[in-house]
């Protein structure tokens, strides 16, 4: 009944707003002119290929959910198998990108969420809706010129960069690093207790500690919080290996006191 719904509240909006041949449908205001002309000019061009790729932009979803929004817009729009929808509702600041279904088999849901994390989001978080969006439109631009090999060198992506491209590396390498500062805040949290170290040293702990967390969330924001797992875990595992040590050491001494008072009593 709700899909009804959607459909039967598609019909009446005016027919110029989902005109097929407007690629950059922009009903929330949040798109530049040169903007929208840009990527009329590059939709166009994918048009010639039988490839439909369309920028919408909303300014709510009417309290549908963005899922069955999309889809009805996909299908109001009559997008084709090799096509691509873009949809962002600006004040519910939600974002989903539809493919086809040709296209869907190298397009997966991991590599639209991958793409919308490393072109769309960095400028959508700044609130950059006009740059965000057709950063993110010439990236998948781009990757559909490589997979139908037309020409896209002229299109310019920002967010390409080493970081992006060799981010899980990075991002392991983040954590691991962030594992071994665990421990180490916590060995210099000893050493300055017993008066061994300088304070400063543990603030220059804290503040390399914070720079991982910054670079993380850059890279990608929900790694936080597998680093911070991580952290706990190494820190509760250098307090039991601490209280183990602690304990034997003075089981030890338990020991060697023993065995001294058994010598002195002979």
């Amino acid at each position: 009944m709700k899909k009804i719904l959607i459909f039967l509240f598609i019909l009446f909006i005016p027919f110029s707003v989902f005109a097929k041949d407007n690629y950059a449908i922009d009903n929330a205001d949040i798109l530049s002119e040169s903007t929208e002309k840009y990527i009329l000019k590059y939709s166009n061009k994918l048009k010639k290929y039988n490839i439909d790729y369309y920028v919408v932009c909303v300014d709510d979803l009417d309290g549908y959910s963005i899922n069955d929004y999309t889809d009805s817009v996909y299908k109001d729009l009559n997008i084709s198998e090799k096509g691509v929808l873009i949809l962002v509702s600006h004040s519910d600041r939600e974002i989903r990108v539809v493919v086809g279904s040709e296209l869907s088999e190298i397009i997966s849901d991991d590599v639209i969420e991958d793409y919308l994390n490393s072109y769309f989001m960095p400028f959508l978080k700044n609130n950059d809706w006009d740059f965000g969006l057709k950063n993110g439109y010439s990236a998948f631009y781009k990757m559909i010129g490589n997979i139908y090999d037309i020409n896209n060198d002229d299109v310019q992506v920002m967010g390409d960069s080493f970081l992006v491209k060799y981010k899980y590396p990075i991002l392991v390498a983040l954590i691991w690093i962030a594992s071994l500062l665990g421990c180490l805040f916590f060995d210099y949290v000893l050493e300055m207790v017993r008066g061994n170290v300088n304070p400063a040293f543990l603030a220059i702990i804290l503040f390399i500690n914070v720079s991982f967390y910054v670079l993380a969330y850059y890279i990608y924001d929900k790694t936080i919080i597998i680093i911070l797992l991580f952290q706990l875990f190494s820190f509760y595992s250098c307090v039991s290996t601490y209280e183990y040590k602690r304990k034997k050491k003075m089981q030890r001494n338990a020991e060697k006191k023993l065995i001294y008072d058994i010598i002195l009593n002979r």
